[in-house]
């Protein structure tokens, strides 16, 4: 939302100077570019670090539950059967 409030922003403050055509134009598009890079790569390491946390949350229980079972395992060999 950020991005279209500061596009539409931009339009009167490069009409405000007053340039020719050409280059009011050029920096229109120039900067609305470097915009929208930015926020591309703001989102990509917002997302990206979410998705590494549930990634390392994921792979953290699976270890767990590895570890649970092979206690299990350890204490039903361990302990002698009542017959």
């Amino acid at each position: 939302m950020a991005l279209f409030i500061f596009v539409f922003g931009l339009w009167s403050i490069i009409k405000s100077y007053r340039p020719d055509p050409l280059s009011a134009v050029v920096f229109f598009v120039s900067a609305i570019c470097a915009a929208f890079a930015f926020v591309v790569t703001y989102l990509f390491l917002i997302y990206g670090a979410a998705v590494g946390a549930v990634y390392s949350v994921a792979k953290l229980t699976e270890s767990q539950l590895r570890l649970q079972a092979q206690q299990q395992q350890r204490r039903m060999y361990n302990h002698p059967h009542n017959h």
